[in-house]
């Protein structure tokens, strides 16, 4: 019975570990959909709205459902906007790589220390490696989700069968 019972957990742990490396390819392919959406409006309401950083962050961070710009909007009531928003980034892991983090700290050079001109040309950037980012996550789940899937529920299978 023991022995069952440690093989379902070695199975179990090893499934487990599969399907969550899966989910997190998945996760950071939709938050990096949805910092790209997000940015489209930070873009057209810096151009068009004429309003603060902090407020766009705001409601960007409530209406997009991103905790990234909800809390870098906090953040500015200390900081300013470059430090809250890196620090933001750091503190919101959202399934995202560091090369993904590092290209959102990009945003945070000139957002708010510029411009809008500037800002526009600087969000439109990071937009487009963000866009880059994502087909490259997506085509990395498509090619890999299933993968890490099955080898999650083998290899735990296979170091049971080792074990006994």
């Amino acid at each position: 019975m023991l022995k069952l019972t440690g093989s379902v957990m070695i199975v179990s742990a090893a499934f487990f570990c599969g399907f969550y490396k899966a989910y997190s390819l998945k996760q950071r392919s939709e938050s990096l959909s949805r910092t790209i959406t997000a940015l489209a409006v930070l873009e057209s309401e810096i151009s068009y709205g004429k309003r603060d950083i902090k407020s766009i962050f705001k409601t960007i961070g409530e209406t997009q459902k991103l905790p990234l710009f909800a809390d870098a909007a906090e953040e500015m009531s200390v900081h300013n906007s470059k430090t809250a928003l890196c620090r933001s980034i750091d503190k919101q892991s959202m399934f995202l790589l560091g090369t993904d983090k590092s290209i959102l700290k990009l945003l945070a050079e000139n957002l708010g220390m510029t411009d809008t001109k500037s800002q526009l040309c600087a969000i439109a950037h990071v937009r487009r490696l963000l866009e880059e980012a994502q087909f490259s996550a997506v085509n990395e789940y498509k090619k890999n989700g299933r993968f890490y899937r099955s080898a999650g529920i083998l290899c735990g299978l296979l170091v049971v069968i080792l074990l006994y």
